[in-house]
């Protein structure tokens, strides 16, 4: 009984190993003769059946899960996320900065202190003048140069262009104030540029409040502290479009998405500079007339690398007529003529800037540049001897602008792929090293100290008409003795009253290095009452500004006693 068991069992073995064999062998013909029978086929197969039937419905089954319809596209969309910022309100207002009045041509070292005290920075307007203007008579610090000192003090900074009041509103709803660099006219055809920090807005008075280093009018607490000016929307978009709608924003590392998800796209240097092409020729579209739009529209080709249309555009500026100060500012034309090969009209737009009391280091590196491109060594060596001296720590950035390459659509499929590059961040990630105020690289070296106000301090009231000696202590530090030197009006300075200020050159005491003396001059004082500021430069024989040389007397005029 068991020896018929044990066979029977043994034949069920069998027949299962058989049949095991003939299995595989089956199986091993079907896939060598289906070598399609992919990982891709299966995926395939899944995107299918998640996409709608084009004709007749598939049939139901008891089990099958539901389809799910997309819309059709090569991938599904996904959600923007929400901005990380709050929305602007009806109005705002930061406090916790510090008020600094600025010193004759100091705006952009003092409005810069002022940003930086409200994240807590103790740096005054002088110690950031030692580096930003080593040189007095440098008429201008750039955006860029401001951007630059707050990165080397830690902060995050960025220059852009193209800004709009939606933009400013909402970085201040959320706690980053802006300076923006704007024209200014006191009195009206004698403009400026001017920077201005935006720390408030009231939407229901169309202002925006404004800490202004030199303007006073419009105060927002006339008889108390400091709080600001308050600023027309509409004329201070006007004064701002001069320069293109130009803003910086300083800010803390904590702050750094948050500027970045509200300036959005206009992060990247590619992308804000199309949209400042878009928004200067939808100005030109309702008024080719004006001039400003074809600067901005200049100065934005330029930045992509379009000189031969810039130059075109920036001739068309010139033409319908623009603000004799404008070209102390702004340097794209250069870069346009000089990439176009109009290395005379380089020279030429460069000379017609330049004299004895307006020095300007973009320029003359322009003038440097053109030069040599025309093989005049000597007018470049020139050019960049006086470059130097007005600014040893030179960048190449801070007049000529790096080229960026602009959107870009790349249509793929049923997916508009945007492509986006840029060259060089106008925020400039480069930071100088701080100097102390160097002295001229020409010898001999010479260099004036200011020492005292012997008369008349600033802030001085004085009768209308009165006339008043004004006496300045200052220090010959040079080494070369003070020969035929001269005390002479800055023609066309700001806020110089023709009244005020006398045109004759005051001849000032030889004087010995080392050695100080009293430079002193009458002046009368105007018939209307205000404040009034007066500026002089000390010139050598040969009439060349010397290094520390400006003097100013700052009064206030009361009617005269009846």
């Amino acid at each position: 009984m068991f020896r018929k068991a044990f066979l029977f069992g043994t034949v069920w073995i069998l027949i299962i190993i058989l049949v095991t064999l003939f299995a595989q062998s089956f199986l091993s013909r079907l896939v060598r003769a289906q070598p399609q029978a992919t990982a891709t086929a299966i995926v395939s197969s899944l995107i299918t059946n998640l996409r709608p039937a084009a004709a007749a419905s598939p049939t139901a089954t008891a089990t099958r899960a539901p389809v799910i319809s997309l819309p059709p596209t090569a991938v599904p969309p996904t959600a923007t996320p929400a901005p990380i910022y709050a929305q602007a309100g009806e109005s705002a207002t930061l406090s916790g900065f510090s008020y600094i009045r600025q010193t004759w041509n100091n705006c952009g070292p003092a409005t810069l202190a002022m940003n930086l005290s409200y994240w807590g920075s103790s740096l005054d307007q002088a110690t950031i003048g030692s580096v930003l203007r080593p040189f007095q008579d440098d008429k201008n610090v750039s955006p860029v140069e401001l951007a630059e000192y707050a990165q080397s003090q830690g902060y995050g900074a960025l220059v852009r262009v193209n800004g709009d009041a939606e933009r400013l509103r909402t970085l201040l709803a959320n706690g980053v104030p802006v300076i923006i660099e704007t024209w200014l006219e006191s009195p009206p055809g004698d403009g400026l540029g001017h920077y201005r920090m935006l720390v408030g807005y009231d939407d229901a008075a169309s202002n925006w409040i404004g800490y202004d280093s030199y303007y006073r009018e419009n105060l927002v607490n006339p008889s108390g502290d400091y709080q600001g000016i308050r600023m027309d929307y509409t004329e201070t978009d006007a004064l701002w479009h001069v320069f293109n709608r130009t803003y910086v924003v300083i800010y803390t590392e904590d702050k750094a998405d948050l500027v970045a998800d509200i300036l959005g796209e206009d992060i990247d240097d590619g992308a804000m500079w199309a949209r400042s092409l878009q928004a200067a020729e939808a100005v030109l579209a309702q008024d080719g007339d004006d001039a400003f739009a074809w600067f901005n529209q200049g100065t934005s080709l330029t930045a992509l690398g379009r000189y031969d249309e810039a130059a075109a555009a920036f001739d068309q500026a010139r033409s319908l007529g623009l603000p004799p100060r404008m070209l102390w500012y702004q340097f794209a034309p250069f870069q346009a003529y000089y990439e176009s090969g109009r290395y005379e009209d380089v020279i030429r737009l460069a000379d017609n800037v330049l004299n004895s009391a307006v020095q300007i280091e973009e320029l003359y590196y322009w003038k440097a540049e053109a030069a040599l491109a025309l093989g005049d060594q000597r007018a470049a060596d020139q050019a960049n001897q006086r470059l130097a001296q007005l600014r040893p720590n030179y960048r190449t950035h801070y007049g000529r602008m790096a080229a960026v390459q602009a959107s870009s659509i790349v249509e793929t499929g049923e997916v508009a792929a945007v492509s986006i590059t840029s060259s060089v961040n106008a925020s400039a990630t480069t930071t100088p090293a701080r100097t102390a105020a160097p002295t001229s690289t020409a010898a001999p070296q010479v260099r004036v100290e200011f020492v005292a106000d012997v008369t008349i301090p600033d802030g001085t009231v004085v009768g209308a008409g009165e006339s008043f000696t004004k006496i300045w202590r200052v220090r010959n530090d040079s080494n070369v003795a003070w020969e035929g030197y001269r005390l002479r009006e800055i023609a066309g300075s700001a806020w110089i009253n023709d009244n005020f200020a006398t045109s004759v050159d005051q001849p000032v005491p030889d004087t010995a290095p080392g050695a100080t003396v009293d430079i002193e001059l009458v002046i009368t004082a105007p018939a209307q009452i205000g404040s009034y500021t007066g500026y002089w430069q000390i010139v050598n024989a040969d009439g060349v500004p010397v290094t520390g040389g400006q003097l100013w007397t700052i009064i206030t005029v009361q009617k005269a006693a009846e």
